[in-house]
């Protein structure tokens, strides 16, 4: 048994080579962007790092003028019940 989570946007997409380098260290889609307000490149690269420290996966599906699709998939541990959540279950934060 897997938790998943799927964030999706209908941006401008990526193209396959961009898809080629998303998950590499340093490696941003627009170089035009200054390293001030861009960010560094990193966060994908760690993210993906991170899932697979815990035997997870991230998966990713773009188009091209349709937008990008990332996919996050976690085991969830055997024998192991949540009697709460860890978080209140109550209004949406806006």
């Amino acid at each position: 048994t897997a938790v998943a989570v799927t964030v999706t946007d209908f941006g401008v997409g990526m193209t396959p080579s961009q898809v080629a380098r998303v998950f590499d260290r340093f490696w941003r889609a627009d170089p035009a962007r200054k390293r001030t307000t861009g960010g560094t490149g990193l966060g994908l690269s760690i993210a993906l790092a991170d899932t697979k420290l815990h035997n997870g996966w991230l998966q990713l599906v773009s188009s091209p003028k349709k937008g990008t699709t990332f996919r996050i998939t976690l085991p969830r541990k055997q024998n192991v019940l949540f009697t709460q959540s860890p978080l209140p279950l109550g209004r949406s934060r806006s």
